[in-house]
């Protein structure tokens, strides 16, 4: 006997996602939220699954959608802007923030 491919991976596969009940229903909500244009999405709690969702997340959604996968949170807000510069590829105007 032979696999067809390796049983497991650092990375879950889509291929293999469970679409029952909880999962579908999670799944749904991640969905509906980018369809109605929400542009941010915050799944923290510990068990809820965000490594399995997130490939099928992003094998489901349309190319031209833009999706920032953040695992661990940046200690500070300067290390956030940072971070979503580089993944959205743009350039801070000025080299410091307006502070209030």
């Amino acid at each position: 006997m032979s696999l067809e491919s390796l049983p497991s991976e650092n990375i879950p596969d889509p291929a293999y996602f469970f679409d029952q009940d909880y999962y579908r229903r999670l799944l749904s909500r991640m969905m509906e939220s980018l369809w109605t244009g929400r542009s941010l999405m915050v799944v923290e709690s510990i068990g809820t699954e965000k490594t399995t969702f997130t490939p099928k997340l992003l094998a489901s959604v349309l190319e031209k959608t833009r999706i920032i996968w953040l695992g661990e949170p940046p200690t500070t807000s300067d290390e956030l802007l940072l971070f979503l510069t580089q993944e959205l590829h743009i350039s801070p105007k000025s080299s410091e923030r307006d502070r209030y």
